[in-house]
């Protein structure tokens, strides 16, 4: 039953993971208020695809493919070895899988990416002249993280 539940929510993670590397993660917004009229200088609201891809046009790679590895290609790979893991039959394999998610799970950082985007959102709203609002992207993201960890955790073997 315990590996039935990590599988369903493994799956559910990629369902979670998908909209939130493709849906905007938050919306920022600054605007000048003169005499009492407000004027908008710049809306900003971006997915994390679409940062990578912004990015990887201004020709800062080094972010691009940091910010694309952490965020979209580690958790990909940590969910495939997973399901691997969790239908392979030797448990020697099994444990290998585990500890090799283990060590790619610490490089994941998605959790410090929510992190960083939930302070982003929050020093918008600490000005006058600037609005934050978290998008649907960071609520798919964070609840990826959150099933992901704990399907992770059902997945673990027995022998760990």
């Amino acid at each position: 039953m315990k590996k039935r539940l990590g599988l369903v929510l493994l799956v559910l993670s990629i369902g979670l993971l998908i909209p939130g590397i493709t849906f905007p993660m938050v919306k920022i917004a600054a605007f000048i208020d003169f005499m009492g009229f407000k004027k908008n200088l710049m809306e900003e609201s971006r997915s994390i695809l679409e940062t990578v891809e912004i990015l990887w046009q201004g020709q800062n790679y080094l972010v691009a493919v940091l910010i694309f590895g952490f965020s979209v290609f580690i958790p990909v790979v940590k969910i495939i070895l997973l399901g691997f893991a969790s239908y392979t039959k030797r448990e020697s394999i099994r444990t290998k899988l585990w500890v090799l998610v283990n060590g790619i799970a610490k490089w994941s950082m998605a959790d410090v990416f929510v992190v960083g985007i939930f302070v982003s959102y929050l020093s918008a709203q600490a000005t006058d002249n600037m609005t934050g609002e978290l998008e649907k992207g960071f609520y798919y993201f964070t609840g990826y993280c959150i099933i992901n960890i704990i399907a992770s955790q059902l997945l673990k073997p027995k022998t760990e």
